[in-house]
């Protein structure tokens, strides 16, 4: 089992490596530190123990090192186990930014615990591709009421009295807000934009805090 910073020598057998090697990946918070069924469950799916790359972290927090390292030791034909889509994804974009990662590296997925969700079968490519279309579904919809509720408080007067920001910075800051897959501090540093500022045009607009 391999924590974030433990791979020392998985990098020294990557050629050993068959195609069909089967990696895992578990992740629990700080406040529910047992990763023990969810490593379990690995075991019993045909995963090493050694091949179970594992995180430990804050909900809050976004660097996952165990991730990162097995995105390192992928290639194409491996497979990745989760005991949850949740242990990988802790949000829709980024379940499906993950799996895309996966696609394109030819690696297969599949959550024992979600049924159906396994990319080495036709339904699960087919439930994948259905998730996917639903996100950007969800995306374009708010995107499209940002712009609508913009194009509304211009036409009343409501959007001024300040600084003005750049607009389109604005639109994205409050998209990626209502998407509730995103940080304040996230949405700063995506597009410039303080939460003091966006709830500030987010009052003025008649938007509704999350």
């Amino acid at each position: 089992m391999k924590g974030g910073s433990q791979l020392n020598k998985k990098e020294k057998t990557l050629k050993r490596i068959e195609p069909n090697h089967k990696w895992g990946y578990a992740r629990v918070s700080k406040e529910d530190m047992d990763l023990t069924m969810q490593i379990d469950f690995l075991i019993e799916a045909g995963v090493k123990k050694e091949d179970i790359f594992t995180d430990v972290i804050s909900s809050r927090k976004d660097t996952r090192p165990g991730l990162e390292e097995l995105m390192k030791v992928l290639r194409a034909g491996n497979q990745v186990l989760v005991y949850k889509l949740d242990r990988i994804g802790r949000s829709m974009k980024e379940l499906i930014d993950i799996m895309n990662m996966f696609k394109e590296l030819g690696v297969q997925f599949t959550s024992l615990n979600d049924k159906g969700m396994d990319t080495t079968t036709p339904d699960g490519k087919l439930i994948f591709h259905i998730m996917a279309a639903f996100a950007e579904f969800e995306r374009d919809i708010i995107s499209q009421r940002t712009k609508s509720s913009l194009k509304s408080a211009r036409a009343r007067g409501r959007v001024g009295g300040r600084p003005k920001k750049d607009e389109e910075a604005l639109k994205e800051a409050i998209t990626l807000y209502k998407s509730q897959e995103y940080s304040l501090s996230q949405i700063k540093t995506r597009t410039g934009v303080s939460h003091t500022t966006l709830y500030y045009y987010m009052k003025k607009m008649g938007i509704g805090k999350n």
